[in-house]
């Protein structure tokens, strides 16, 4: 049981978050698991506890707090899965005469507010573990350094946002008794709703979900302590913020 492991899974509904809860559940390592959702899901397994969490809504982090405080065990695992792309109030925009201020207001509270409060509401269960890892899927179209193309303002600002969330994070947590491991991750193109509109014309074939959770699955486990704060690829390669 000392190497047992407690994972949290923020945004377990979506492709690649749901295909990474399959993989934790059957992980022998495993001794329970925390899954959010946007819609209520009763638990079907003893080891999993599905808990409501919506960005679009705050007051679900509140009750999500809440239902966290209900048991004292610690997370080890952290990884939020969450982000928003596209809607049908909310599409990348290719110019700058399709900005909406209320686009960028909303892809900012679901792609970088609501993971780092989510993460805030959690965080005194990750300081228990002796060896926390924290990680947030973020994008490389994120990546200031990286942007040779311009366009997609929202989901660009968004993401670069989450990515200085969490640089400052890893800061902050550094001070923890026990320090962990704060990552922001670029998942790679995934065959999942948020991005099969943009999947078509790529040269190189999109990675399915279950191949994208498996990377991940594996980085997460990893990383040392001397990674923290970096931005990485699935496969654990950094990447320019």
């Amino acid at each position: 049981m000392n190497n047992s492991k407690t994972w949290l899974i923020v945004g377990a509904g979506g492709g690649i978050g749901r295909a990474l809860l399959d993989i934790v559940i059957n992980d022998p390592t495993t001794h329970r698991v925390f899954a959010t959702h946007r819609q209520p899901v009763s638990s079907t397994l003893p080891i999993l506890d599905w808990l409501l969490l919506d960005f679009d809504d705050t007051a679900t982090i509140d009750h999500f707090e809440d239902a966290l405080s209900a048991t004292s065990i610690p997370i080890d695992y952290f990884v939020c899965c969450s982000g928003l792309l596209r809607d049908q109030q909310l599409t990348p925009e290719k110019r700058l005469a399709d900005l909406s201020v209320t686009a960028i207001a909303r892809s900012c509270q679901i792609n970088a507010g609501g993971p780092l409060a989510t993460f805030a509401a959690a965080a005194k269960h990750l300081a228990r573990a002796p060896a926390p890892s924290i990680s947030f899927l973020s994008a490389q179209v994120g990546s200031i350094a990286d942007n040779g193309t311009g366009g997609w303002y929202s989901y660009r600002m968004a993401k670069a946002a989450l990515n200085m969330g969490v640089k400052c994070v890893s800061i902050e947590c550094a001070r923890w008794r026990n320090a962990p491991v704060v990552l922001a991750i670029h998942p790679g193109t995934t065959l999942t709703e948020l991005s099969k509109p943009f999947t078509r014309r790529r040269k190189i074939p999109p990675r399915t979900s279950l191949e994208t959770a498996t990377l991940l699955h594996k980085t997460v486990q990893s990383t040392t302590p001397q990674q923290t704060g970096s931005f990485l690829t699935a496969d654990g390669q950094p990447l320019p913020w």
